[in-house]
């Protein structure tokens, strides 16, 4: 019993009541486990795919300034609660690569960066796909788990590439730099030449 309450302790000592409903600019693990994709990436992409999936320019047009703002607060306050049906949707898109920009680490780590680079760097495609799905493998499972979902949901924007204008190409040169963003300790100038490795 003793051993309990000293755990409990311990646990409540770590409590951040600041941390306990944010959403942005927290550590993926944080969010979610192991058996699940985090609830916010969950809440977002379900909406868009519903509601977003043959929108014109979805995810290059950006939504109000002040309405992304609103809408990211309230996500912060209380994600269950927020009512997304009060927001346009090229808000609801640009708050959700604003969320994967927010992140400390971000989905493709800084750890695997320079690895990613090399893989892109490869001369034979099929060379370029092994090394890619070798480096996701060394993913944590909550990385990994948020970014299948992102690939997937991805795949069927870029299915209604007919109606909203939203190549393949396209969302690969708004996403990489949102999932894929190089250290701090990276000199400005070499990040700028790495970005079309990112989106080839």
């Amino acid at each position: 019993m003793r051993s309990y309450i000293s755990f409990c302790v311990c646990v409540c000592a770590q409590y951040d009541p600041e941390l306990s409903s944010r959403q942005f600019g927290v550590e993926v693990s944080r969010l979610t486990n192991e058996e699940r994709t985090v609830p916010l990436v969950v809440k977002l992409i379900n909406y868009i795919e519903m509601h977003g999936l043959y929108t014109e320019g979805i995810y290059r047009k950006s939504g109000s300034t002040n309405k992304i703002k609103e809408l990211k607060q309230g996500l912060d306050t209380d994600v269950n609660s927020m009512n997304l049906d009060d927001y346009n949707i090229h808000v609801i898109a640009s708050v959700f690569k604003q969320w994967l920009r927010d992140l400390p680490n971000p989905l493709m780590t800084f750890e695997l960066y320079e690895e990613f680079l090399r893989a892109m760097c490869l001369q034979d495609k099929k060379e370029v796909i092994r090394g890619v799905y070798s480096i996701i493998d060394q993913l944590s499972r909550t990385h990994l788990n948020t970014l299948e979902r992102l690939f997937f949901h991805l795949v069927r924007i870029a299915g209604q590439e007919d109606t909203n204008r939203m190549s393949a190409n396209a969302l690969a040169i708004v996403f990489a730099p949102c999932i894929l963003r190089c250290p701090d300790t990276i000199d400005p100038l070499q990040s700028v030449q790495d970005i079309g490795k990112t989106t080839a």
